[in-house]
């Protein structure tokens, strides 16, 4: 056996790493050099916009903490509809008041889809009544606002629910005897406690640990929703498999799902068929028709 005296089989490992490492590191400067060069500004039907770059798009060149930001600077250059890549998707952007009335108000049955979000995606959340499209979207919504409002929504008996919940509210600052306190801590429970009596038919008191648990999840998330990790990975999926706040948005998710499961399991155990008692109770009579 011919001795290692170079230590060659030590070098060649080491080496080969090195050779993969530099040549992707070659390989991404030239995509991102060459990228203004070689994309196209935009893809066929789509308003023109930034020139991307590859892989990353247009994130570059947004802020990704105050996207709305970056968007209205970009509507002075091209206008109040435009094209961005975001990582692997294109987004259209619509700017300033005329242009989202046109396109929400005029024009509501093309722009009623919704997109995909990764994040809720991961827990197959994509078939609800705020996550789906299409028919099966239409059919939920119509479903969602015709049993709404026969408990009371947009009309005046809902008024009933507010005027009793605003009694408990009263209340509620009351027992603070005049000292300086965190209203919104106290109004978030009472709007809370409306949609609750539709949805589960019941209130929650304003002391209800889990009920003060689940608004802390809820405003977790539209926090940490909004960060520019959480958008890195909606615009890049892959980046899901990489620690992150997105992670604490899935656990919240988690759990908040499992409040809502147990709701439910306790409606189909307590309900009088053809009887609804809320939202819960008239949606498992529809799919028990």
């Amino acid at each position: 056996m011919v001795p290692d005296v170079l230590g060659m089989d030590t070098m060649l490992p080491t080496f080969g790493t090195t050779a993969l490492a530099l040549l992707a590191v070659l390989v991404l400067l030239f995509l991102l050099l060459s990228g203004p060069l070689c994309l196209k500004n935009d893809p066929k039907g789509f308003p023109p916009g930034p020139r991307p770059w590859p892989l990353i798009g247009n994130i570059h060149q947004l802020d990704l903490n105050s996207l709305y930001k970056s968007f209205m600077k970009l509507s002075e250059t091209y206008g109040p509809v435009f094209s961005v890549s975001m990582g692997l998707s294109w987004v259209v952007v619509i700017v300033g008041f005329d242009a989202v009335r046109d396109a929400l108000v005029h024009q509501a049955e093309v722009f009623a889809g919704r997109p995909k979000v990764p994040i809720f995606e991961f827990l197959d959340m994509h078939d609800g009544l705020v996550m789906s499209v299409g028919k099966a979207w239409r059919n939920r919504r119509r479903f969602s606002i015709r049993t709404l409002k026969s408990f009371g929504m947009g009309k005046h008996s809902i008024g009933d629910r507010i005027v009793e919940e605003t009694e408990f509210l009263v209340q509620h600052i009351a027992q603070t005897e005049e000292k300086p306190c965190d209203i919104v801590s106290s109004i978030q429970p009472a709007v809370s406690n409306i949609i609750c009596s539709l949805v589960f038919g019941k209130r929650f008191d304003y002391s209800d640990e889990e009920f003060l648990h689940l608004i802390t999840l809820i405003n977790e998330d539209v926090k940490l929703t909004g960060n520019a990790w959480a958008q890195m990975v909606n615009f890049l999926p892959i980046l899901k498999h990489c620690p992150g706040p997105h992670r604490k948005v899935i656990k919240n998710l988690v759990q908040f799902t499992k409040f809502v499961k147990s709701s439910i399991a306790k409606h189909r155990a307590t309900r009088s068929a053809g009887e609804p008692r809320d939202y819960i109770d008239a949606f498992l009579d529809k799919i028990t028709e």
